[in-house]
C-alpha cells in the first residue's frame, strides 16, 4: 500500500546538514548517524532514485530524518522509505520542495519499523537531477548506498551521509466518562 503526504522541510545550515550526531531528538528511543566528511557527489533522476539502507535500533515509528542535499535543477523531490532496498518501489512517500544545502526532513505521522529488519530511504526529484553527498568506503556496516541501474536497485560499497531517529508509538488515547475514570481508581 503507498502512501503520498506531503512533506516539511527544514533548512539547517551546512555544518548542521546531519542533525542527529550522537544526540537523540526528545523523545528519540535511538538513532543512526553518520556525518558528512566531505566526498564525492551521487546523482538521482526521477527515473533512478538515489538511497541508503539502514538496520533500524529499536521498534517505532521513524520520525526524522537529515539528509545532505546538493545542487539541484530541479528542488521538487520525492523522499520514499520501504522495507528492504527496492527503491523503485517504496511503501511511504512524500513530496516535499529541498532547498539547496543540508536538510532536515521531518515526518508526519512517522514510518513504522520493527527492530533489526533492514529499510532504506531513497531521494528521487520529480525532472532535472538532484545532487547528494557521498562516502567513499564503508562508514555504515549495516548498510549502504543504493543505486538504481535500468530497472533494479544496486548496493554500492560507499555510504551517503544520513540519520534517522526512531521513537516510540504513540499511546492510543480512549475516551471515558468521569463515571469510567472514577470507577478505574476506586
Amino acid at each position: 500500500m503507498s502512501k503520498t503526504q506531503a512533506a516539511t522541510y527544514v533548512p539547517a545550515g551546512l555544518a548542521l546538514a546531519v542533525l542527529l550526531l550522537g544526540a537523540h531528538p526528545a523523545g528519540a528511543d535511538c538513532s543512526i548517524a553518520i556525518p558528512n566528511v566531505g566526498g564525492a557527489a551521487v546523482i538521482a533522476r526521477p527515473t533512478a532514485p538515489v538511497g541508503q539502507s539502514f538496520v533500524a535500533c529499536a521498534d517505532g515509528l521513524i520520525t526524522h530524518i537529515a539528509l545532505y542535499v546538493g545542487i539541484s535543477t530541479q528542488a521538487s523531490v520525492r523522499l520514499g522509505l520501504e522495507a528492504g532496498t527496492d527503491l523503485l518501489a517504496p511503501a511511504f512517500t512524500q513530496l516535499g520542495t529541498i532547498p539547496t544545502g543540508a536538510t532536515r526532513i521531518l515526518f508526519h505521522p512517522g514510518f513504522p519499523v520493527t527492530g533489526g529488519m533492514l529499510y532504506s530511504l531513497s531521494l528521487a526529484p520529480i525532472s532535472g537531477v538532484l545532487y547528494m553527498g557521498q562516502i567513499e568506503g564503508t562508514t555504515y556496516p549495516d548498510g549502504s548506498l543504493i543505486t538504481v541501474e535500468g530497472d533494479v536497485s544496486v548496493l554500492q560499497s560507499t555510504d551517503l551521509p544520513f540519520s534517522v531517529a526512531i521513537s516510540d508509538a504513540p499511546v492510543p488515547a480512549r475516551i471515558a466518562t468521569w463515571g469510567e475514570v472514577k470507577f478505574i481508581y476506586r
